[in-house]
């Protein structure tokens, strides 16, 4: 509000403000591609269906994205969907995920909507013994992409976000700014799918 007032452009990166007419752009990515991109993956390696846990935040908006993007990708495949909500605590996802496990039924993948939660439910899939679960993500973190690098472990794929060509996009847009030049008010980055096949040609030393 006090840039605002002072008349300085703020290019608004990743998550939308809410007051979006503060902003003079927003570089963000495209998340229902991300989410849409795991659920054709998972729809393909699953064509008869089974049971899929989703762990999000429904108060959100980007993580919705991702879901309804996902679960769009699996709506015919004839999936069976437990949530995990984990509100603004994600420590709550282990005890919640091991009560699903322990419970009668199988679960034939995990969803998560961005990789820190992906890294909880790992690290409970590993304490568990049930790393023959396969996991999908949204993000590409160096840390998700370590364990997409393990072939044997259950991380199966990751629908990936671009920070540094969000950067770079962001840097272009400033110069459109300030120079009364023209440009997009909001941009919306490519998402893209990594998995075990691919994912040594991003490196899991640092973002893609």
């Amino acid at each position: 509000e006090e840039l605002n007032e002072a008349d300085i452009p703020v290019i608004n990166l990743d998550v939308q403000v809410d007051e979006n007419g503060l902003t003079e752009a927003f570089v963000g990515s495209d998340d229902y591609n991300a989410g849409k991109l795991c659920g054709e993956d998972l729809a393909g390696r699953k064509p008869d269906g089974g049971s899929v846990v989703i762990v999000d935040c429904l108060d959100s908006p980007a993580v919705n994205e991702r879901i309804t993007g996902f679960e769009e990708a699996i709506i015919n495949v004839g999936f069976e969907v437990t949530r995990i909500d984990t509100g603004n605590d994600y420590s709550t996802i282990p005890g919640q995920l091991r009560e699903i496990l322990s419970a009668e039924g199988q679960t034939d993948a995990i969803m998560c909507a961005d990789d820190r939660m992906a890294e909880q439910v790992l690290e409970t899939l590993d304490a568990e013994e049930k790393n023959d679960i396969p996991v999908y993500s949204i993000g590409g973190s160096p840390a998700v992409k370590s364990a997409l690098a393990d072939l044997a472990g259950p991380m199966t794929g990751v629908g990936a976000k671009s920070p540094i060509n969000m950067g770079k996009t962001a840097v272009k847009t400033a110069a459109a700014i300030l120079e009364n030049g023209v440009y997009e008010p909001e941009i919306y980055v490519e998402t893209f799918f990594i998995d075990k096949d691919n994912v040594d040609m991003y490196g899991t030393d640092g973002w893609q």
